[in-house]
C-alpha cells in the first residue's frame, strides 16, 4: 500500500524535495492513493529544526491523477475543524518539534502539501495508507 514522502526546503533541493521561498506559493509533489480500497490514510507534516519557519496546508483531492487531466482536478484544502470551510494553515515555527498529523478516514484519491511561504528549513510530508479487510 502507499507509503509516500516528499519535502519543502530552502536549501539545495534534492531527489523528491521542492524548492520553495516566501514569495512564490507552490506544492509539493502529489501522493497517489489507493482510493479504491478505501482504507484510512495518515499524513504528517514535520521539520526537523526549530529554525524552520513559513506556512503549510495539506490538500487532498477526490480526482484520481493518473487518470484525470492535470487541469481538471480540484484539490481542497484540509479544514481547520471539522465540518469547516477555512483552510487549516499550519505555522513551521509553532510545531516543528511535534508535527502536525491529519487522518482521513474516507477514501481520497491524492494528497499534497501546499505552502502560501517557506523563509527557512525543510519541512517533510509523509502519508501512509493502511491495507487488508
Amino acid at each position: 500500500m502507499p507509503y509516500f514522502t516528499t519535502s519543502f526546503t530552502t536549501v539545495a533541493a534534492n531527489a523528491g524535495s521542492t524548492t520553495a521561498n516566501s514569495t512564490t506559493p507552490l506544492t509539493s509533489l502529489s501522493a497517489n492513493l489507493n482510493w479504491i480500497g478505501g482504507k484510512p490514510t495518515t499524513v504528517s507534516i514535520f521539520s526537523l529544526s526549530s529554525q524552520s519557519s513559513g506556512a503549510i496546508s495539506i490538500q487532498y483531492t477526490l480526482d484520481d491523477i493518473l487518470r484525470t487531466p492535470s487541469t481538471s482536478v480540484i484539490w481542497k484544502f484540509t479544514g481547520s475543524s471539522a465540518g469547516s470551510s477555512t483552510p487549516a494553515v499550519y505555522s513551521a515555527s509553532s510545531w516543528y518539534d511535534t508535527g502536525v498529523t491529519v487522518a482521513f478516514l474516507n477514501p481520497i484519491a491524492a494528497v499534497r502539501m501546499y505552502s502560501s511561504g517557506l523563509d527557512t528549513g525543510t519541512i517533510t510530508m509523509k502519508v501512509i495508507q493502511t491495507e487488508g479487510s
